[in-house]
């Protein structure tokens, strides 16, 4: 109800528009008014207040975009108590480590159910730079049997296929979705659930969930599309690399880095 698609706009290249409304997204930003139309639920917490309206920006609008997700996510609207960064949520699960990981890896999982009107769609890690097109990732011919498509896992491989006792063990800093067979399987609930079973084993815990649950469902793709690097490799960088993907907490782009990168 609060959002209006317009399709093929007679003499607009665009196509398909779309325009948040009721959020107070179209609003005069020197506007001093203090009566502002806007459905409480999803509105920012400038927007409630009429003593904040003028803090009313362009960031208001992400707001709402986030409570979107998150009400894609766990079926309700998020409460005041739940603004903050230390924020509790129902993927906390009980003896899992997450002291090196942040809660944003649970959110890769999650890309079917939020985005299942796509047909497929790239998930790319942030600690990564894309140095070619990705038509020709996003257009590789997947088997019928597979819904993802994932580069191995330079450091774990041997170890992770050990430990769980699977075929392969790929890295999850990027996926090709086949988002329509991931929501047949039920991917994102399995995932999601095998980690709740086994917090003690996860000790990657999307990228173990992934490779636990959609395994013999992944086709491996050349390196080139997530090649992973350590801080003391010597990078030739005439060789074609789509994406370089810097693993570890040393990152090239940190001011004060001494690798090789």
């Amino acid at each position: 109800e609060n959002i209006f698609i317009m399709f093929d706009a007679a003499g607009n290249a665009v196509t398909q528009l779309i325009e948040f409304i009721d959020f107070d997204s179209v609003r005069d930003e020197k506007s001093t008014d203090k009566f502002l139309s806007y459905t409480h639920e999803w509105a920012a917490p400038e927007q409630t207040n009429a003593c904040t309206v003028s803090k009313i920006s362009r960031a208001s609008d992400i707001y709402t975009l986030g409570e979107l997700a998150f009400w894609i996510y766990f079926g309700r609207h998020s409460k005041d108590s739940e603004h903050r960064g230390f924020s509790k949520y129902d993927f906390d699960f009980h003896g899992l480590d997450m002291q090196h990981w942040t809660r944003a890896i649970f959110f890769r999982i999650m890309i079917p159910k939020m985005f299942s009107d796509l047909d497929r769609m790239i998930y790319i890690d942030g600690d990564t730079l894309v140095l070619d097109d990705l038509y020709e990732l996003y257009n590789t011919p997947m088997n019928e049997n597979d819904m993802l498509a994932m580069v191995v896992d330079r450091f774990s491989y041997k170890t992770r296929i050990s430990e769980l006792k699977t075929s392969n063990y790929f890295n999850s800093g990027m996926i090709l979705f086949d988002i329509k067979k991931c929501l047949e399987f039920n991917f994102s609930e399995k995932c999601i659930q095998w980690i709740h079973d086994n917090p003690e084993t996860a000790k990657f815990p999307d990228q173990d969930a992934i490779n636990i649950i959609a395994n013999d469902k992944i086709l491996r793709l050349n390196n080139i599309y997530n090649k992973q690097f350590a801080p003391n490799d010597a990078i030739d960088w005439s060789k074609k690399y789509v994406i370089a993907h810097f693993l570890s907490a040393i990152k090239p782009w940190h001011y004060n880095t001494t690798s090789s990168y």
